[in-house]
């Protein structure tokens, strides 16, 4: 099945991938050879993947996100929170990760030490969202549309402030 969405260790390792029949494997890449492999982890093909700074959580996203340990694949927790499938994802720390959504144009904060599995902040972009960019020791958050505009956020100004900067 093909391959959608693929992420690295740091130390490039092993790599985790994605596949339209919505299953979810590492693979080792010195040999190539498949750690773990699971079937069926949503009910849609995951569209991305994100690995948390200290790789102790794997971000897999479809309708939802899912964390899974990325040790055994085992899940961790569900975020529910965007209305159609997210686009794009990135950590910030590994508390922190940043989610976006194509259709509703919705960039969400999720803050992994809460109990809450809904968004605790959020951001919005000029269209649909294809890509996210984060710098955690700036603080900021760069999110492209469809219509390909670059929004810079200060992600730790209040969601409904403005823009640091929008690119045309």
């Amino acid at each position: 099945s093909p391959i959608l969405a693929l992420v690295f260790t740091s130390d490039a390792s092993v790599v985790y991938s994605t596949a339209e029949d919505r299953a979810l494997s590492s693979w080792k890449t010195t040999s190539g050879k498949r750690i773990l492999h699971k079937k069926n982890i949503d009910r849609s093909a995951p569209t991305c993947l994100a690995l948390s700074p200290d790789e102790k959580i794997l971000a897999v996203a479809a309708s939802h996100i899912v964390l899974f340990d990325p040790n055994t694949f085992q899940p961790l927790r569900q975020l529910v929170g965007h209305v159609s499938p997210v686009s794009a994802m990135v950590f910030a720390s590994s508390t922190e990760l940043f989610s976006g959504c194509g259709a509703d144009r919705h960039v969400a904060r999720w803050n992994l030490e809460s109990e809450a599995k809904t968004a605790d902040g959020s951001f919005l972009a000029t269209s649909p969202v294809v890509s996210l960019a984060v710098n955690a020791t700036t603080g900021l958050l760069a999110a492209v549309g469809s219509d390909q505009i670059l929004t810079v956020f200060r992600t730790s100004s209040t969601p409904k402030e403005a823009p640091a900067t929008t690119i045309k």
